[in-house]
């Protein structure tokens, strides 16, 4: 959750444009995870983290919230736990050969939600990013959203919609088409 949209936006512009992504990590906090490599998408419920030379930018869980947040750091500066783990086995491969490419198009899309101020002791209306849309100079294409899924009778996820509560999807060369539920 940000309050100043176009702070984030340019601060994540700036550090996007610095130079090629070093490094992804994306980060889990229970055991389980959807990993459809083959696919080219994985679900997660930690974070994805793309380094840059001149900074990071994470998506990822903030429990203060209870949402999934975007902010210039590392993931360990967002989640303020250490009960998560990196996901380092072979299903994020494919996930891994964008580093070394250089991002030249970069997508927010946003979301309005009411949060109580206790401060005001009022509903105040705030914004958040719930999808980021990346590509790269080798027109790859990289989709990061926070979102809510069914499962099928054999836990296939299906139906995908935003939603700032649940999981994040990350979905490379490939994109989802997601309502906006919120």
């Amino acid at each position: 959750m940000t309050d100043n949209k176009q702070n984030i936006e340019f601060e994540i512009e700036r550090i996007v444009n610095s130079g090629y992504l070093k490094e992804s990590n994306l980060y889990q906090i229970s055991d389980f995870y959807f990993d459809f490599e083959k696919d080219s998408y994985w679900i997660i419920n930690g974070g994805i983290e793309l380094v840059f030379p001149n900074g990071a930018i994470t998506f990822g869980w903030k429990s203060e919230f209870n949402m999934f947040n975007i902010i210039t750091g590392k993931f360990n500066e967002l989640y303020e736990f250490d009960n998560y783990k990196t996901i380092k086995d072979d299903g994020v491969s494919k996930l891994k050969t964008l580093a070394g490419k250089k991002v030249t198009q970069v997508d927010l899309k946003w979301i309005e939600f009411e949060v109580y101020d206790p401060d005001l002791e009022d509903f105040v209306k705030k914004e958040t990013v719930i999808e980021i849309n990346l590509e790269f100079d080798s027109k790859e294409k990289l989709q990061i959203a926070s979102i809510n899924y069914e499962l099928t009778v054999d836990d296939q996820p299906y139906n995908f919609r935003n939603a700032v509560d649940s999981e994040l999807l990350i979905a490379l060369n490939r994109k989802f088409d997601l309502n906006n539920a919120g």
